[in-house]
């Protein structure tokens, strides 16, 4: 059944369920369905807050930035040797379908490997592929509470490093309710 069909399913039969699992991700949205079909019946949500405290930092770099660093890291990984991996996990028996789903890297590089893509379509198509899944981290991420925000090109500055230290400082000290988060 599409996935399509299957998140439909799922936010009829748990509305509430299917807001909080990412409906993108074909096998957790098949095991709500699972889970709700064994159960018999909706299973609330486990909402329970963490038994420790904590005080989460979050870096926040800007979007050139982060395109930036994507491209370098995509083209270390290229000449280290990914497409010679791949080459050798599918001589060690490793299947196209089975490459397809390892993620991103593996699914492009074979799709150059069994020439359905040029080397440059493979590495554009891979670059736009991997800015969507690191756009798709952000919005998650931006989904935690009490997140401490800083700017990586403020943390590289002094004025910055400090900031953060007396955040750290301040919460070690007991005030961890009243730290302001962005």
């Amino acid at each position: 059944m599409p996935l399509s069909k299957l998140a439909a399913q799922l936010k009829k039969i748990d509305p509430n369920r299917a807001k909080n699992i990412d409906l993108r991700n074909k096998r957790r949205v098949i095991r709500s369905l699972e889970i709700l079909a064994q159960q018999n019946q909706i299973v609330p949500l486990i909402k329970k807050s963490p038994p420790y405290d904590i005080f989460i930092i979050g870096l926040k770099t800007d979007k050139t930035h982060l395109k930036k660093m994507i491209k370098k890291r995509l083209d270390h990984r290229l000449k280290q040797g990914m497409i010679e991996e791949v080459k050798n996990l599918k001589k060690l028996g490793v299947t196209n379908d089975r490459l397809e789903k390892l993620g991103l890297e593996y699914r492009w590089v074979n799709r150059y490997l069994e020439n359905q893509v040029s080397y440059q379509e493979m590495k554009q198509q891979l670059l736009t592929a991997i800015w969507h899944f690191a756009k798709r981290q952000m919005t998650w991420f931006k989904k935690i509470p009490k997140v401490y925000w800083i700017t990586t090109s403020k943390i590289q500055q002094q004025q910055g490093k400090q900031e953060l230290n007396q955040k750290i400082q301040f919460w070690l000290n007991g005030n961890k309710n009243k730290i302001t988060t962005n």
